[in-house]
This record gives C-alpha cells, structure tokens and sequence, in this order.
C-alpha cells in the first residue's frame, strides 16, 4: 500500500510537472500571456487615449517614448500610418515577449498591474510561472518524479503476480492521474466561478486564463486515467477469462 501511495503521489507530481513544461511552451505560453497583458494594461485603451500625443510626436521624425506605459517602449514614427489598432497589437506583442522572456516583474511600474496582482495573487503566480525560465525547472521535475513514480510503479509490479502485474502499476499511476484530474477539476470550477462573480472584467479575464491553463492539466489527467483504467480493466477481465479456462481445462 506504501508503495502504491508513493507512486500515485509522483505520478501526480510528474502530470503536474508535464503540464507546466507544455504551458511554458511559445505555443501555449503566448496566447495566454497576450490575454493576461491586455487585462493587465488596456492597451487597446491606452492606444486610443495616447494616439493625439503619439501623432503630434511623430511629427518630429524622431522614435516615440510610450509616456505612461510600464515599459520604457518606443516607436518608429512610421509604425503610425497603420492606424491604433496595429500599433496596439504590436505594442502587445513586445511586451508579450518582454514578459515571456523575463516575467511580470517588467511591468512592476504598473499601478493598475500592482492592484491587480495584490487582489488576485495566485494568478499573477500562475501568470509569471509562464515566463520561459520557468521551463527548465519543470522539466527537472517531471524527470525526477517520472523516475520516481515508474520506479514504485515496477515495484508495485515485481509484488504482483500474473496479469497483477500490468494492473498494478497502471493502478498505481492511474489514482495519480485521477488525484490530479480531481484537484484540477475543482480549481477550475473556482476560477471560473471568481470570475462570474467579479464585477471588474479585466480581473475576470485573468482569472479565465487561469482556468484555461488549469484546463490542460486536467486534460492531461484525464488522458492518463482513461489510459490506466483501460489496463486495469483489461487485466481484471484477462485474469476472469484465464480463470474460466482453467476452470474449464478441468472438467
């Protein structure tokens, strides 16, 4: 039973940790952190509050600071001629980048950054932890703890006999993944509920994306469960017909 506890308790943390390498992933990562900033900073708004100032800037020829955005950003006095929107999307995209590359911490200048992320903590962990150094931890975790786990796993095995020892270590795997599915399934269900509740909309898209990134890991989960109770289901209906042969043989 120890073993099937410690096994089910690092196949978790393995899922987990698979989760977090393909959420720190550009494809993952990007679209999610595009959403994030937009909530975080109104840049559409911002664009359109600033662009009498940018226009009369671009007048000089000169590159345009960005005066009152978090980041020491500037443009090109051409980027001006495709209008608010693509100057929004591009200064969206650099700062996507930004805080890939190096966290929300690039956006500390932010009062609205600041009061949001004093009232929604965990997801400005869960938002920051998409940055790309974040990467390399979770891929140390998921090989010490899918070593781990498949080591208890072959364990659980080698105490088993016949087709026990196929179902064993899906077992052991499988209340893992099911651990994890539950835990992700309620957390989704909280975020989603945070942000029907909320009356601000910029904090009720962060908490979306949330529940969007938790999302994968319950998919994930899932996955695994479905696959591990497959192998138990098929080692218990294996070892009935083997028993009925037996049976048989005997008569």
């Amino acid at each position: 039973m120890l073993l099937v506890i410690c096994g089910a308790f690092a196949a978790a943390v393995a899922l987990i940790a698979l989760s977090a390498v393909q959420l720190t992933s550009r494809t993952a990562a990007l679209p999610l952190l595009d959403r994030s900033v937009e909530a975080l900073l109104q840049i559409d708004a911002y664009v359109e509050y600033a662009w009498p100032a940018l226009e009369a800037a671009a007048a000089s020829g000169m590159a345009i600071p960005l005066e009152g955005y978090p980041i020491a950003l500037e443009l090109e006095p051409d980027a001006l001629a495709d209008g608010p929107a693509a100057v929004a999307d591009a200064i969206r995209s650099t700062t996507v980048e930004l805080v890939y590359a190096d966290g929300l911490q690039v956006l500390s200048e932010s009062p609205q950054t600041d009061r949001l992320l004093t009232e929604l903590g965990l997801v400005d962990a869960a938002i920051d932890r998409l940055a790309a150094d974040s990467r390399t931890a979770a891929l140390i975790a998921v090989l010490i703890s899918g070593a781990v786990a498949l080591l208890l796993a072959a364990a659980a095995a080698s105490q088993s006999r016949g087709l026990g020892r196929y179902s064993a270590p899906a077992a052991t795997l499988g209340i893992g993944a099911l651990a994890v599915w539950l835990l992700g399934a309620i957390a989704r269900s909280s975020f989603l509920g945070r942000a029907s509740d909320t009356t601000d909309p910029f904090a009720a898209e962060l908490w979306l994306v949330a529940a969007d990134a938790v999302s994968l890991v319950v998919r994930n989960a899932s996955a695994v469960s479905i696959a591990c109770i497959a192998v138990v289901g098929a080692a218990v209906v294996g070892g009935f017909l083997l028993r009925l042969l037996d049976d048989a043989s005997r008569l």
